[in-house]
């Protein structure tokens, strides 16, 4: 059997097992390994990944506001929709996509905080309240507007800014044609709830104690039979932060399916809102709501 070349030479570098060797191999691997940190450097290592972490702790992510789902989806609507009317191919999945990400981002945080910067300027006057109802139907009126003003080779239809002024006014419209057509108020008149400031409230067939949980003032009411829409509870309260209001529930019982859909109700709203109660959307019993202020 023949000798490999260089066999002979490595095997004489390796020397025996276990015993440390110099050589051209060893020299070699020794040179490119890594050589291991010092325990004052491991030290600093792990304090200065320590103050990484804390920093990004304390740093709070940006998150999306209620409504981006929303946003996106009428933003990528209205792109698809510009495009057609100027003649362009429509955009792949991939950029609608991007594109609707970046509104449901930004279109919210824009609005929020243009409104906080209204309400920081002293003597500017109070913006007027908008449910997510409103945005919602006036939102459609002006993609329908939109889409539908322009006939492809005939005239310019109507520009983008006046379908989002028509929007507009059919949404700032709609509560008091609802409430002059009805007479009482819809869904896109009413408020949010704050049932979670209260214990007390929830869970009790006759609620008679409620405390207010919250930093906030809130108004708890207590609606007995026939006291529906537009009428306010007759029991409502103001309770500052820790008070306890007391009601009268006398014989009527909450407001259940299928046993008792004509019971009371309760409800708490921000002041100067109105406690009051509505039928539900299943046309079977009823539920607190929270009126606009008279």
């Amino acid at each position: 059997m023949k000798d490999v070349p260089g066999a002979t030479q490595r095997s004489e570098a390796m020397g025996p097992v276990g015993e440390r060797q110099s050589g051209p191999y060893f020299d070699r691997d020794l040179a490119a390994s890594p050589a291991p940190l010092a325990p004052a450097n491991m030290d600093k290592a792990v304090a200065g990944a320590s103050r990484c972490l804390s920093v990004i702790d304390r740093v709070p992510m940006p998150e999306f506001l209620p409504g981006a789902t929303f946003s996106g989806i009428m933003t990528v609507l209205f792109v698809n929709v510009w495009r057609v009317r100027a003649g362009r191919s429509r955009l792949s999945f991939w950029k609608l996509a991007l594109i609707g990400i970046v509104a449901a981002f930004v279109i919210p945080w824009a609005l929020a905080l243009s409104a906080q910067a209204w309400r920081s300027v002293p003597g500017t006057p109070e913006l007027p309240f908008v449910s997510f109802d409103q945005v919602f139907i006036g939102a459609l009126v002006a993609l329908l507007v939109y889409a539908t003003s322009h006939r492809p080779g005939g005239r310019l239809g109507v520009p983008l800014w006046a379908s989002l002024v028509s929007g507009a006014v059919v949404a700032i419209a709609l509560p008091p044609v609802l409430f002059l057509a009805t007479g009482s108020y819809q869904r896109p008149s009413l408020r949010a709830d704050i049932n979670h400031c209260t214990r007390g409230m929830t869970g009790q067939v006759q609620p008679r104690d409620i405390e207010n949980i919250c930093d906030e003032p809130i108004v708890v009411g207590l609606c007995l039979p026939g006291e529906v829409n537009p009428a306010p509870c007759a029991q409502s309260e103001i309770l500052q932060p820790g008070e306890v209001a007391h009601f009268d529930p006398g014989d009527a019982r909450l407001s259940s399916l299928p046993s008792n859909p004509g019971g009371l109700t309760v409800v708490a709203c921000r002041p100067p809102e109105r406690p009051s109660r509505m039928g539900t959307t299943m046309g079977r019993g009823y539920e607190g709501v929270c009126l606009p202020p008279a």
